[in-house]
């Protein structure tokens, strides 16, 4: 398997479905946030929020994305990341798929991994990204709207 960037990836674009496990008793389909997602060093702006993730206001990519070649048009982006919320942390788990051929979305699920944020214990749930949707931000070379929904609850 190739490994190819990230910024490149993305901006080629996506749409690949994947099978999203929900905990028990969740909604589907519940934003729980939204993030712009910008390719650069440093934090990307939370830009809504719902629930215990109201206080949250930005997210840095843990140990940088992993972008796997999976297919002649396919790319899997496999990370973590943590949000830096007003009361404490949440570490969440990632996959995304893009089709470089189908358009600029990409579609996988994330899950809690870790956090010192009340109210979030667990959960996970759909992983959404729109390259055509972000605002990019001076000095980054690329940018992705990412909704995260789904549950969480502890």
């Amino acid at each position: 398997m190739r490994h190819i960037s990230l910024a490149a990836a993305l901006t080629a674009a996506a749409a690949t479905a994947a099978t999203v496990p929900l905990p028990a008793g969740a909604a589907p389909d519940t934003e729980v946030f939204v993030v712009s997602t910008q390719f650069w060093d440093g934090p990307s702006p939370v830009v809504a929020a719902t629930g215990p993730f109201a206080g949250c206001t930005s997210v840095q990519e843990l140990d940088g994305a992993q972008a796997i070649q999976t297919g002649p048009n396919s790319v899997l982006f496999v990370g973590t990341k943590e949000l830096d919320c007003a009361d404490g942390t949440v570490t969440i788990a990632y996959e995304a798929t893009i089709n470089t051929r189908s358009g600029r979305k990409t579609f996988g699920t994330w899950s809690v991994v870790d956090s010192t944020l009340d109210g979030v214990a667990f959960g996970g749930g759909r992983l959404t990204g729109d390259a055509a949707r972000c605002e990019l931000l001076p000095g980054a070379e690329g940018c992705i709207l990412d909704t995260f929904t789904g549950s969480v609850g502890g």
